[in-house]
Protein backbone atom coordinates (compact mmCIF):
# COMPACT_ATOMS: atom_id res chain seq x y z
CA UNK A 1 0.00 0.00 0.00
CA UNK A 2 1.30 3.37 -0.95
CA UNK A 3 -0.69 6.97 -0.89
CA UNK A 4 -3.99 4.91 -0.08
CA UNK A 5 -3.46 2.98 -3.59
CA UNK A 6 -2.82 -0.71 -3.34
CA UNK A 7 0.07 -3.13 -5.35
CA UNK A 8 -0.14 -6.63 -6.47
CA UNK A 9 1.82 -9.08 -8.10
CA UNK A 10 0.50 -12.00 -9.72
CA UNK A 11 2.66 -14.50 -11.42
CA UNK A 12 3.98 -12.57 -14.73
CA UNK A 13 1.65 -9.95 -14.08
CA UNK A 14 1.87 -6.88 -11.74
CA UNK A 15 -1.56 -4.66 -9.96
CA UNK A 16 -1.81 -0.85 -9.00
CA UNK A 17 -5.17 -0.76 -7.34
CA UNK A 18 -6.84 2.61 -7.15
CA UNK A 19 -9.07 3.03 -3.81
CA UNK A 20 -12.47 2.54 -5.89
CA UNK A 21 -10.83 -1.38 -5.53
CA UNK A 22 -10.20 -1.15 -9.87
CA UNK A 23 -6.72 -3.04 -10.82
CA UNK A 24 -5.02 -1.31 -13.46
CA UNK A 25 -1.83 -3.23 -14.66
CA UNK A 26 1.37 -2.12 -14.72
CA UNK A 27 2.82 -1.70 -17.93
CA UNK A 28 6.34 -2.79 -18.60
CA UNK A 29 6.23 -4.98 -16.31
CA UNK A 30 9.27 -8.03 -16.18
CA UNK A 31 8.21 -10.92 -14.67
CA UNK A 32 10.09 -11.54 -11.83
CA UNK A 33 8.84 -14.45 -9.42
CA UNK A 34 9.13 -12.27 -5.72
CA UNK A 35 8.30 -14.61 -2.73
CA UNK A 36 7.26 -11.05 -0.71
CA UNK A 37 6.91 -7.22 -1.01
CA UNK A 38 6.74 -4.46 1.20
CA UNK A 39 6.98 -0.46 0.90
CA UNK A 40 9.64 1.63 2.49
CA UNK A 41 8.17 4.56 4.28
CA UNK A 42 9.50 6.57 1.67
CA UNK A 43 7.71 4.97 -1.36
CA UNK A 44 9.90 2.44 -2.67
CA UNK A 45 9.37 -1.47 -3.50
CA UNK A 46 11.67 -3.58 -1.99
CA UNK A 47 10.78 -7.29 -3.02
CA UNK A 48 12.60 -10.79 -2.29
CA UNK A 49 13.66 -12.97 -5.33
CA UNK A 50 14.42 -16.53 -4.99
CA UNK A 51 18.53 -17.09 -5.64
CA UNK A 52 20.40 -20.12 -6.03
CA UNK A 53 20.41 -23.49 -3.69
CA UNK A 54 17.72 -21.90 -1.42
CA UNK A 55 19.42 -18.25 -1.31
CA UNK A 56 17.44 -15.06 -1.48
CA UNK A 57 17.94 -11.61 -2.89
CA UNK A 58 16.27 -8.47 -1.36
CA UNK A 59 16.37 -5.34 -3.37
CA UNK A 60 14.31 -2.76 -4.80
CA UNK A 61 11.65 -2.72 -7.79
CA UNK A 62 10.34 0.00 -9.58
CA UNK A 63 6.96 0.56 -11.39
CA UNK A 64 8.25 -1.14 -14.25
CA UNK A 65 9.43 -4.27 -13.15
CA UNK A 66 13.17 -2.87 -12.73
CA UNK A 67 15.10 -4.75 -9.91
CA UNK A 68 18.28 -3.17 -8.16
CA UNK A 69 20.11 -6.04 -5.65
CA UNK A 70 20.21 -4.97 -1.97
CA UNK A 71 21.63 -7.40 0.11
CA UNK A 72 22.19 -11.66 -0.95
CA UNK A 73 20.64 -13.79 1.79
CA UNK A 74 22.29 -17.30 2.45
CA UNK A 75 19.05 -18.91 3.49
CA UNK A 76 15.67 -18.63 2.09
CA UNK A 77 13.60 -15.45 3.11
CA UNK A 78 10.03 -15.84 3.67
CA UNK A 79 8.50 -12.34 4.23
CA UNK A 80 9.96 -8.68 4.89
CA UNK A 81 8.77 -5.13 6.62
CA UNK A 82 10.88 -2.19 7.17
CA UNK A 83 10.60 -0.15 10.22
CA UNK A 84 8.68 2.60 10.98
CA UNK A 85 11.56 5.13 10.60
CA UNK A 86 12.79 3.53 7.33
CA UNK A 87 16.52 2.47 9.17
CA UNK A 88 15.79 -1.05 9.42
CA UNK A 89 14.61 -4.13 7.41
CA UNK A 90 13.25 -6.62 9.18
CA UNK A 91 12.90 -10.50 7.37
CA UNK A 92 11.98 -14.05 8.47
CA UNK A 93 13.94 -16.46 7.19
CA UNK A 94 11.63 -19.78 8.54
CA UNK A 95 13.99 -22.64 7.59
CA UNK A 96 16.02 -21.20 10.55
CA UNK A 97 13.50 -19.74 12.58
CA UNK A 98 15.15 -16.69 12.30
CA UNK A 99 14.61 -13.17 12.03
CA UNK A 100 16.86 -11.02 10.44
CA UNK A 101 17.36 -7.42 10.66
CA UNK A 102 19.20 -5.58 7.95
CA UNK A 103 20.88 -1.77 8.43
CA UNK A 104 19.72 0.39 5.65
CA UNK A 105 23.16 1.83 3.72
CA UNK A 106 25.42 -1.03 5.01
CA UNK A 107 25.56 -4.81 3.95
CA UNK A 108 25.10 -5.49 7.34
CA UNK A 109 22.65 -8.21 8.63
CA UNK A 110 22.42 -9.24 11.82
CA UNK A 111 20.42 -12.29 12.91
CA UNK A 112 17.89 -10.89 15.74
CA UNK A 113 16.28 -14.21 17.38
CA UNK A 114 15.94 -17.78 16.33
CA UNK A 115 12.89 -19.95 17.33
CA UNK A 116 13.14 -23.19 18.21
CA UNK A 117 11.08 -25.73 15.30
CA UNK A 118 9.16 -27.00 18.08
CA UNK A 119 7.70 -23.90 19.02
CA UNK A 120 6.32 -23.45 15.67
CA UNK A 121 7.51 -22.30 12.26
CA UNK A 122 8.28 -18.44 11.35
CA UNK A 123 5.43 -17.40 8.86
CA UNK A 124 5.03 -12.91 8.46
CA UNK A 125 6.06 -10.15 10.19
CA UNK A 126 4.63 -6.97 10.74
CA UNK A 127 6.11 -3.89 12.74
CA UNK A 128 4.05 -2.25 15.47
CA UNK A 129 3.93 1.58 16.06
CA UNK A 130 6.37 0.59 19.55
CA UNK A 131 8.85 -0.69 17.22
CA UNK A 132 7.89 -4.43 18.47
CA UNK A 133 7.98 -7.17 15.36
CA UNK A 134 5.54 -9.34 15.67
CA UNK A 135 5.31 -12.81 13.83
CA UNK A 136 2.84 -16.43 13.62
CA UNK A 137 3.94 -19.24 14.66
CA UNK A 138 2.81 -21.66 12.43
CA UNK A 139 1.74 -25.31 13.92
CA UNK A 140 2.19 -23.01 17.08
CA UNK A 141 -1.10 -22.36 17.75
CA UNK A 142 -0.06 -18.90 18.18
CA UNK A 143 1.63 -15.05 17.49
CA UNK A 144 4.46 -13.88 19.15
CA UNK A 145 6.43 -10.25 19.67
CA UNK A 146 10.07 -9.42 19.68
CA UNK A 147 11.62 -6.44 20.96
CA UNK A 148 13.73 -4.33 18.99
CA UNK A 149 16.74 -6.01 20.39
CA UNK A 150 15.26 -9.11 19.48
CA UNK A 151 14.42 -9.97 22.89
CA UNK A 152 10.99 -12.98 23.44
CA UNK A 153 8.16 -10.03 24.95
CA UNK A 154 5.06 -12.00 24.53
CA UNK A 155 2.94 -14.96 23.07
CA UNK A 156 -0.33 -14.53 22.34
CA UNK A 157 -2.42 -17.75 22.49
CA UNK A 158 -4.65 -18.60 19.55
CA UNK A 159 -7.48 -21.13 19.04
CA UNK A 160 -6.02 -22.72 15.86
CA UNK A 161 -2.81 -24.63 14.73
CA UNK A 162 -1.73 -22.60 11.85
CA UNK A 163 -1.22 -18.77 12.17
CA UNK A 164 0.01 -17.64 8.39
CA UNK A 165 0.45 -14.12 8.76
CA UNK A 166 0.17 -10.58 10.67
CA UNK A 167 -0.34 -6.90 9.91
CA UNK A 168 -0.74 -4.17 12.01
CA UNK A 169 -4.59 -2.00 11.08
CA UNK A 170 -6.75 -0.01 12.62
CA UNK A 171 -7.33 3.88 12.78
CA UNK A 172 -4.71 4.38 15.62
CA UNK A 173 -2.89 0.91 14.61
CA UNK A 174 -3.78 -0.68 17.55
CA UNK A 175 -4.51 -3.79 16.05
CA UNK A 176 -2.84 -6.56 14.86
CA UNK A 177 -4.44 -9.14 12.51
CA UNK A 178 -3.62 -12.83 11.99
CA UNK A 179 -4.52 -15.20 9.05
CA UNK A 180 -5.16 -18.68 9.47
CA UNK A 181 -4.76 -21.95 7.05
CA UNK A 182 -7.34 -24.61 6.82
CA UNK A 183 -6.16 -26.65 4.47
CA UNK A 184 -3.08 -28.65 6.05
CA UNK A 185 -5.35 -29.16 9.38
CA UNK A 186 -6.09 -32.82 10.24
CA UNK A 187 -9.82 -33.37 10.34
CA UNK A 188 -9.15 -35.13 13.94
CA UNK A 189 -7.43 -31.58 14.69
CA UNK A 190 -10.45 -29.62 13.07
CA UNK A 191 -12.63 -30.63 16.09
CA UNK A 192 -10.57 -28.85 18.18
CA UNK A 193 -9.79 -25.51 16.39
CA UNK A 194 -12.91 -24.94 14.06
CA UNK A 195 -12.35 -21.52 13.63
CA UNK A 196 -9.30 -22.49 11.41
CA UNK A 197 -8.94 -20.60 8.42
CA UNK A 198 -10.59 -17.48 9.77
CA UNK A 199 -8.95 -13.49 9.93
CA UNK A 200 -8.29 -12.84 13.95
CA UNK A 201 -8.25 -9.21 15.14
CA UNK A 202 -5.83 -8.86 18.47
CA UNK A 203 -5.99 -5.36 20.50
CA UNK A 204 -2.55 -4.32 21.05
Amino acid sequence: MRDEVGYAVCSDEAFRITPDGIAHPLEGWRAMPAAAMCVHPNGEFWAVLAGRQDRSVIGTFDEQGGFRRRWHIDESVQDIVWSPCGQRLYAVAPDSGSVLMLQAGTDRVRRLTSVPRGSGVLSGIAIDPQGGVWSALRGGWSVIRLGEDGAFDRSVPLPVPYPTGVAIGGASLDKLYVTTARQPVAPEMLKAAPLSGRLFEIAL
